[in-house]
């Protein structure tokens, strides 16, 4: 007996920007990959906007009579603490001036596309881009406490997006490709999913 032949069922991954068209978000709907760019970047600048408003408070060092009667001898945690303290004001620092920054491409990028400027789109595509991997090599240098650690790694991820996006967009704008500009909203959209975890534990940092 021959055996039935099956009938192979095709699957095709949505991307996240025609889910959210489908789920009737503004500026997804029509399906337009312009306007979503502009849409994706108005979103995230949101968050950014939340984040240079909210900014950890640096781990505070104890005074020696609130720790021990006892003589340190223990230099080395000592010098640990005192790094970490300093890398936890680094970090604080760094959030609130890469926050703004990249808020700045963000809206240029936003603004390029509802003009339909792609020259001006690549630029601020290369800015996002440039931006990102600034800070990125700024903030692998730092070893945060143990209560900024699930923030950094967040922040981190999303300034990884964001490069991603700002690649993404320069060369979609360059060479006029929508696929590629689809891809950089994509990675923005991956990006604010970060961005927004850090804000909620910046959030509950600052109220407990």
């Amino acid at each position: 007996m021959k055996p039935i032949p099956t009938k192979k069922i095709k699957t095709s991954k949505m991307s996240l920007t025609k889910k959210l068209g489908e789920m009737g978000i503004p500026g997804f709907r029509s399906g337009n990959k312009l306007r979503m760019t502009i849409a994706i970047f108005g979103y995230f600048m949101v968050f950014l906007f939340l984040l240079s408003l909210i900014s950890p408070s640096p781990v505070q060092q104890k005074s020696p009579e609130s720790t021990s009667i006892m003589p340190t001898t223990s230099k080395p945690t000592a010098t640990i603490q005192a790094t970490l303290i300093t890398d936890d004001q680094k970090f604080a620092t760094l959030l609130k001036e890469s926050s703004k920054i990249i808020a700045v491409s963000s809206k240029g990028i936003s603004d390029a596309a509802i003009r339909e400027d792609y020259k001006s789109l690549e630029l601020y595509g290369k800015y996002l881009k440039d931006d990102s991997q600034k800070y990125l090599n700024e903030i692998n240098k730092l070893e945060v406490s143990s209560s900024l650690k699930t923030i950094f790694d967040e922040y981190k991820l999303g300034l990884e997006k964001t490069y991603l996006a700002g690649k993404y967009t320069e060369s979609g704008a360059k060479n006029l490709n929508d696929d590629d500009l689809s891809l950089g909203g994509d990675y923005l959209n991956e990006a604010v999913v970060h961005v927004e975890r850090a804000v909620t534990f910046l959030e509950s940092l600052k109220s407990s």
